[in-house]
């Protein structure tokens, strides 16, 4: 599974994420507050026990709440004081850093926070059903 095949659940409109904290920020701020899934994807593929694939994450809540939380090494230091951070972003920190890759995200909202876990388990499925393993920092929670 690649992003290529999510347009059929809706996930078509990829926003860059950007790396300096002002533009972080603003991106922040335009995500919805509400419950759905949001992925993102790398500008490369990446290799899988089985293919390969440019998700990295797949995950749902908050939209922006979560975003931000995965996105505070990238955000200016006011904005993320108050934030918990997400489970995944020490390592999605580094895939940016260290490996120099873009990365994307789509989102789809859900009214309700059930139908959005619901659809991630589907998507997180799948991946798993194509590549034998989840998406890269979906192995995260420790």
């Amino acid at each position: 599974m690649t992003s290529h095949h999510l347009s059929s659940y809706g996930f078509a409109n990829w926003q860059e994420v950007p790396i300096d904290d002002i533009s972080c920020r603003n991106l922040i701020l335009r995500l919805p507050r509400r419950n759905g899934v949001y992925i993102l994807k790398a500008d490369a593929s990446i290799p899988r026990l089985v293919d390969s694939s440019d998700l990295i994450y797949i995950g749902h809540g908050k939209i922006q709440t979560r975003l931000q939380n995965l996105l505070i090494s990238f955000l200016p230091h006011k904005f993320k004081n108050y934030k918990t951070p997400h489970t995944a972003y020490k390592e999605l920190t580094r895939i940016i850093q260290e490996m120099g890759l873009k990365i994307f995200v789509a989102y789809k909202e859900y009214e309700e926070k059930d139908h959005a876990k619901n659809m991630e388990s589907v998507l997180i499925r799948k991946y798993c059903s194509d590549h034998i393993e989840p998406p890269p920092l979906n192995n995260t929670r420790r």
